[in-house]
């Protein structure tokens, strides 16, 4: 039998530390648990983490098979008829056989503990020490449903009952990477009004990201909508920009260069292009004659934001499946033009009418909208989806005569099938994109493809 031992009795068999690393004990895993806010923890696979992670080593079965026998046949009770409870939930009188049933149960267990501590990926891990470490990868552990220990001992994960261990470590790596490839919007959107107030880590750093993980692993429909976001951030068709736009004017305060047009133009040829005329004339005056020299303009520089404008279901059929994360994945695709000062986006619900119009312009705004979708009143009644599409371009076409923006842009997402008979004509200078959630609408998504959109059945 083999055993790292601690000084207080934090005990594992399933590793042991390098020589020059110490168990730690259980008033230092305490002290690291409260500062990274590890509320119930398995001390033994905290000790693990700590041993491996500072160089430890990993033994394997047959090293502590009659350690796990030993526990098992000192804890092992008859019920009060004699009998034995198994794993499986039947019974049996016979003590080897119930001792035989919980031993493979135990090490199929321990063996999954092992198999997640040696596939850890440690990078992401916030933590200057192995324990800090290994306390903050608990912590994120027991986001995921069944990741913090039961009842009984408090040694025991569900978790590894269930899965297997490298599977969860692969898992927690995947949650890693993806928060370490969000966008500075991405994050922005994701943030909570009380997310400040929030300690998560060990303060070195890299705490939004934590948090954020455990965000994605304790709710799916969160990881969704991320992923559904970024994924139409690959589509060229969903590309948002800002039309700038110079007029000449002697008043303006902007100033630009631009070639040539004519030689009455030559008084306001910029100094470099004189210093040619010195030293050859005739290179001055093929670059003059051919447009190549450039001139100062004085003008008033313009810009007009892109129109977005989101229709989004609230029938009760949208709250089946991830249809709401996947909305709101739409939106937050969106809304991220909105941070990067590209667009300005109006968004409202509909059923069998359109609901009340929200506007945003502003990052505390988008924050705000992304809180009020998550958060919507998703009971309303049939889809109309034609009548509210034309009321929604109608709106649109109201905005657009004010001057200020360009390239308007309708979304509609929808888990209906509703007879659409809008044309492209309808639709006028207004692209549309059209996402369904779990279901199909061919001649919408295909509506959405003629007018230069993205439309995508079973999103």
């Amino acid at each position: 039998m083999v055993r790292g031992k601690g000084w207080c009795g934090v005990e594992t068999f399933r590793t042991i530390p390098p020589p020059h690393y110490l168990t730690p004990v259980r008033e230092e895993m305490r002290a690291v648990a409260e500062e990274v806010g590890l509320k119930r923890y398995s001390p033994s696979l905290l000790a693990d983490l700590a041993h491996v992670r500072a160089g430890g080593e990993i033994l394997s079965p047959s090293i502590w098979r009659l350690e796990v026998e030993r526990k098992v046949t000192e804890e092992i009770r008859p019920e009060r008829d004699g009998s034995y409870r198994l794993p499986n939930g039947g019974a049996t009188h016979s003590f080897g056989e119930a001792v035989s049933a919980k031993v493979e149960k135990a090490v199929k267990y321990h063996t999954a503990v092992s198999d997640f501590v040696r596939e850890v990926d440690w990078s992401g891990i916030p933590g200057t020490t192995p324990l800090e470490q290994g306390a903050n990868l608990l912590k994120l552990l027991a986001a995921k449903k069944g990741g913090a220990p039961g009842s009984g001992d408090g040694e025991t994960l569900p978790v590894f009952l269930e899965e297997a261990g490298d599977t969860v470590a692969r898992e927690l790596a995947e949650v890693l990477d993806e928060v370490e490839d969000l966008d500075k919007e991405d994050r922005e959107l994701l943030e909570d009004k009380d997310d400040e107030s929030k300690s998560s880590g060990s303060g070195q750093g890299g705490l939004s990201a934590m948090q954020i993980a455990e965000d994605f692993l304790s709710d799916r429909g969160k990881r969704e909508m991320v992923r559904i976001s970024r994924s139409l951030d690959e589509l060229s068709r969903m590309k948002v920009s800002r039309e700038s736009k110079f007029t000449p004017d002697p008043e303006g305060d902007d100033v630009r260069s631009r070639p040539i047009r004519n030689l009455g133009e030559l008084t306001r040829v910029s100094k470099p292009s004189w210093a040619i005329y010195q030293k050859s004339r005739t290179l001055f005056w093929y670059q003059a004659v051919t447009k190549q020299l450039s001139v100062r303009e004085r003008g008033i520089r313009s810009e007009r934001k892109q129109l977005l404008y989101l229709i989004i279901d609230c029938s009760g059929s949208m709250k089946e499946g991830q249809r709401v994360a996947k909305a709101c994945g739409v939106l937050m695709n969106r809304l991220k033009a909105v941070l990067r000062g590209d667009a300005v986006l109006y968004w409202r619900l509909f059923d069998t009418k359109l609901r009340e119009e929200h506007f945003v312009s502003t990052p505390e705004e988008g924050k705000a909208a992304m809180r009020e979708l998550a958060a919507g009143n998703f009971s309303g009644g049939g889809t109309a989806i034609d009548a509210c599409s034309r009321q929604a371009l109608a709106r649109i076409e109201e905005i657009a005569r004010e001057g200020k923006i360009h390239r308007p842009e309708l979304v509609v997402v929808s888990d209906g099938d509703d007879t659409v008979r809008l044309t492209p004509e309808d639709l006028g200078q207004t692209r549309l994109h059209a996402f369904l959630a779990e279901c199909s609408n061919p001649p919408l998504t295909a509506l959405a493809g003629k007018s230069g959109g993205v439309g995508i059945d079973r999103l």
